[in-house]
């Protein structure tokens, strides 16, 4: 009898495990609807312009990498190896969607430069977050 609270803290922590989700379902929903907006920096000189949209474009999808890795890491039995490669491939494809996504926005076009920072923040995110697992275990 002494076991129950204890099993009962671990169904509600399993029945609970789908929140770690919505981080990254947030994210995604985040930069979907900036990504459908017509022209976010209109009124900034051009270089500028590419500097700011690709800082954003890194960082957005490198927080993805984290967060999808996060509610990988909480929910799933993967392997470390495992987890990681399914996070790259999910924000890749995602990075991938978004930049089609932009085919249907108008004054909006999908650009290989964008998604190839895209694909380095996600890289760079994935390279810490390996980096500080390996750091905790040792």
């Amino acid at each position: 009898m002494t076991d129950m609270p204890t099993s009962r803290a671990a169904d509600g922590s399993r029945r609970l495990a789908w929140l770690w989700w919505l981080l990254p379902l947030g994210w995604m929903v985040l930069i979907w609807t900036l990504s459908a907006q017509s022209e976010l920096l209109v009124s900034v000189r051009s270089g500028l312009r590419d500097m700011l949209a690709w800082g954003a474009h890194f960082s957005e999808f490198a927080a993805l990498a984290a967060f999808l890795w996060l509610a990988l890491r909480k929910t799933s039995p993967l392997s470390q190896q495992r987890m990681l490669a399914a996070t790259f491939f999910g924000a890749a494809l995602f990075a991938v969607i978004d930049e089609l996504h932009q085919v249907f926005v108008p004054g909006r076009m999908p650009d290989i430069r964008d998604l190839l920072v895209d694909l380095a923040g996600i890289l760079v995110a994935l390279t810490v977050v390996r980096w500080l697992a390996t750091r905790s275990i040792e």
